[in-house]
């Protein structure tokens, strides 16, 4: 799956930031899928918050920072 449509949010600090996978934001383009997250000089980041387009929500605790993760759908 592409995960197209996904909405991430990432909590740390009593901060939140939002993302969605988008496809392409113009005619005949396409988009990296990789999501990034500025979180300035935190050490940590208390979870990640997945709603996959299905509806199920997905939620890691305490992910390693300055990494990429790789995240599929759980069925």
């Amino acid at each position: 799956m592409s995960a197209i449509g996904a909405t991430v949010k990432v909590f740390w600090d009593e901060q939140l930031q939002t993302q969605i996978v988008t496809g392409g934001m113009g005619f005949s383009s396409q988009n990296q899928r990789r999501l990034h997250f500025g979180l300035g000089k935190a050490d940590r980041v208390d979870k990640v918050q997945i709603l996959w387009p299905a509806g199920s929500i997905q939620e890691i605790i305490n992910p390693e920072i300055g990494k990429v993760h790789q995240l599929k759908e759980l069925k």
